[in-house]
């Protein structure tokens, strides 16, 4: 049995996925963290990761590329399995290797690409450009504090370094991350990166 594993906010889309792929030999896992998808038994069939990164929804798509930052920070970009991006976005994901799936597609479309990806999963592997944008000691810290909901001037009290300091590590956060701004890197939780 194939193994489809997908990251999405969207309870409709992974119930969507579990009723179009019900007679398929396909099982639907919905994870959480890129940790769980390593952590998953492997079954007989090829795995796969879909994951949901709708334009429109800045919030859920930085969810979405933040999920593929650190499956590539742990290694996953390295694994045998291709990587489906349900995303309109395109930028940026060539460092994560992800094959990008149009939200335009029609059920019976992202059905078709799914399977496609289970039978010749090399057609949708791609290859990872350029190394993983990895945070520094500092860079994780404001990254932390800002998701703590501190502001600069604690943040820079706290790590002892002057405000403007904390502003330009947290602009390097979010260019190294892929994020739009400020906003939507505020907009995540702490659960998104742990």
């Amino acid at each position: 049995m194939h193994q489809l594993f997908v990251f999405s906010g969207c309870t409709y889309l992974h119930l969507g996925l579990c009723e179009a792929l019900a007679g398929d030999d396909v099982q639907v896992i919905r994870v959480k963290t890129a940790e769980e998808v390593l952590e998953y038994p492997e079954g007989t069939g090829n795995r796969l990761l879909l994951v949901d990164a709708p334009k429109r929804e800045p919030i859920v798509a930085a969810r979405g590329k933040v999920f593929l930052w650190r499956w590539a920070s742990i290694g996953g970009r390295h694994r045998n399995f291709p990587v489906l991006m349900y995303s309109d976005i395109g930028q940026g994901m060539a460092v994560y290797g992800a094959y990008s799936l149009s939200e335009q597609l029609s059920v019976s479309g992202l059905r078709a690409a799914i399977l496609n990806a289970f039978k010749w999963p090399e057609r949708f592997r791609r290859t990872a450009c350029g190394g993983v944008p990895e945070l520094s000691v500092r860079q994780h810290q404001v990254l932390f504090a800002t998701l703590a909901g501190l502001s600069v001037r604690t943040t820079a009290r706290m790590l002892d370094v002057h405000e403007r300091l904390v502003l330009s590590t947290r602009t390097a956060v979010i260019d190294k991350l892929g994020l739009k701004n400020r906003v939507v890197l505020m907009s995540l939780n702490l659960k998104d990166f742990i």
